[in-house]
């Protein structure tokens, strides 16, 4: 899903909760009926939402409040809001055992850590800049990528540490994706045009794969042997092949094309 919803479920069903930025507030589905049950409202100008493994709880970054908002998804209220101390945070994602969540700041040079169990502030992360565009963590929780767009770098935080190290790649880079096996981290390069392949072992840049105009969005294929990039102002989607480094296919998609998911079964 689009970084802007997540899914729980609870005693009622698959639940599908959604960001409405202009609203202030993040809409409720209810999956069997395709209908809005409630509005929870949030914070101003709601951007991302992050869920925990377990699906009880959401988190919501608010750019325009400088805060994040915690929602109960059993109950559908929000339980805390919790200030990030610099504005504009945006992206956010929660690690795969649950206890932090890592927040980036299109305003300021932070990534906010919280605490799940007391959905309190940790701390502040000092990374290069001030226009980070995605983040993600390593499977086993001990790395936190981030795309660094206004330095032209992917920051890795060290989960145990809070030790940055930074890999150099192309200008303007947007999204974030990790193979299943995580051996690798890709990064679409918007302004360059490419995609960098980071190696996760030794968290240096392998190569740039060029692609089409403005990479945003991107995807891996469950097999991880194939990565698709959405080319914004080329109309397009690129498909690297994994084993090569190598764009194998260009489809042309229309318009404007902005995110990229692929089916669970890959087909």
């Amino acid at each position: 899903l689009p970084p802007a919803a997540g899914t729980s479920t609870t005693a009622t069903g698959p639940q599908l909760f959604v960001v409405t930025a202009l609203s202030n507030s993040v809409a409720v589905i209810d999956s069997a009926t395709n209908q809005v049950t409630t509005n929870i409202p949030v914070g101003v100008s709601p951007r991302r939402l992050a869920m925990t493994p377990d699906g009880l709880k959401a988190y919501v970054s608010n750019a325009l409040s400088g805060t994040v908002s915690v929602i109960d998804t059993v109950n559908l209220v929000v339980t805390a809001t919790i200030s990030t101390l610099h504005a504009d945070p945006q992206e956010l994602t929660v690690t795969p055992d649950g206890i932090r969540v890592f927040v980036v700041h299109q305003g300021a040079g932070y990534v906010a850590v919280i605490d799940t169990a007391t959905d309190t502030l940790i701390r502040n992360v000092a990374i290069d800049g001030t226009g980070a565009k995605d983040t993600l963590a390593t499977p086993d929780g001990h790395f936190i990528y981030v795309a660094n767009y206004s330095t032209n770098e992917v920051c890795v935080i060290d989960t145990s540490t809070y030790l940055v190290t930074n890999i150099v790649a192309l200008p303007g880079p947007r999204r974030l994706a990790i193979t299943p096996g995580a051996d690798r981290i890709f990064a679409t390069d918007f302004l360059s045009d490419s995609v960098s392949a980071i190696d996760a072992a030794t968290q240096t840049l392998i190569t740039n794969i060029s692609v089409g105009s403005n990479p945003r969005g991107i995807a891996i294929t469950p097999d991880g042997r194939e990565i698709y990039v959405t080319n914004v102002h080329g109309g397009t989607v690129s498909v690297i092949d994994n084993a090569q480094l190598a764009v194998i296919a260009t489809i042309a998609v229309g318009s404007g094309p902005w995110h990229v998911a692929i089916t669970p079964d890959g087909a």
